[in-house]
């Protein structure tokens, strides 16, 4: 691999491959910089996720208020109807009484 972001802010440990203290820490080092690289691989798989359900959540509220806009519009269209066919009701009623008074 090549190297990484943290190998960029920290400068190379020297020390001699004889001295059994400059391997360990050579060792740690090299440890904690793959677990750096692996933490940064999974908060951008995260990142990723996270926009991605984001922009789910997004079309999933679009088509919300599509749907409450169209609920709207069909109350609105059955009290049209349902005061017409009331007006209908009044008028045929009104039809009747007219017709029953001519007798």
């Amino acid at each position: 691999t090549g190297p990484t972001q943290a190998d960029e802010h920290e400068p190379e440990i020297k020390g001699s491959p004889d001295c059994e203290n400059c391997v360990k820490l050579k060792g740690r080092v090299k440890h904690h910089k793959l677990q750096i690289d692996a933490e940064r691989a999974i908060i951008k798989e995260l990142r990723n996720t996270l926009e991605e359900q984001a922009g789910k959540l997004n079309e999933a509220e679009r088509m919300n208020k599509d749907l409450v806009f169209e609920n709207e519009k069909l109350k609105k269209k059955i009290r049209q109807m349902e005061s017409g066919a009331e007006r209908e009701k009044v008028s045929m009623h009104s039809e009747q009484v007219t017709q029953q008074e001519q007798l």
